[in-house]
Order: C-alpha cells, then structure tokens, then sequence
C-alpha cells in the first residue's frame, strides 16, 4: 500500500508518493537546525510509531517522533521538533504495520506541514 503525504511549507505545495521524489538540491543533508513539523494524521488509523530518517543516511538510521509521546490518532495533529534538510517518513500502527510513507520531505526552517493519507 502506498500513501500519500501533501507536504506544505513557505512557497511548497505538492502531493508525493512513497519514493516518487527527491528533495530540491542543496536540502539532502540535515543541518542541525532546529524546525517543527506539523503532523496531521488524515488516515483511519492510529499511527504508534512515525519513523524519520535522513535521505543522505546508508544504511538509514531512523528516530520515532512519536517517542514519548505516545500515539497520533486518526485526525489528530502534532508539531514534532526535526532539523531542517531532507527526511523520509514511515508511520506504522501499533502492531508495527505499514501505514503511510513518503521519501523526500523538504523540511524548511520556516516549518513544513504534513498530512498523512492513505
């Protein structure tokens, strides 16, 4: 199953698939610095776990912005703190099922919103 993410920040709107795209040049490599991305879960289920890795990472290494947190329930939002540069995202159910992915998010010091579809 594929998802589908719109993901919108300061002159960004578009829809991208799982793997469909890459980030813009000169966003693959995280800086460090600090930005928020918005999460809004426009799937029918809960999400427990949303991994986020680095695109320039081989292997991929992988943090769960849900950890500590708890879980991201169908319709809910959350603001996760994440560097700005290039990641890829999973959202997985509580029995670590597939939920949602999307390879290539820009996330911008201005902030990036995603919203998670199925």
């Amino acid at each position: 199953m594929q998802g589908r993410i719109v993901v919108r920040g300061i002159g960004l709107a578009a829809a991208v698939s799982l793997g469909a795209v890459g980030c813009p040049p000169g966003t693959h490599v995280a800086s460090g610095e600090g930005a928020t991305v918005t999460l809004v879960n426009r799937t029918d289920e809960t999400i427990c776990h949303l991994r986020a890795s680095r695109c320039d990472l081989d292997p991929p290494g992988s943090q769960d912005l849900l950890q500590g947190v708890g879980e991201l329930p169908a319709g809910d939002t959350l603001a996760a703190p994440l560097p700005t540069g290039c990641w890829n995202l999973k959202a997985e159910d509580c029995n670590l099922e597939f939920v949602t992915g999307v390879a290539g998010v820009a996330v911008e010091e201005s902030g990036t919103t995603v919203e998670l579809t199925p």
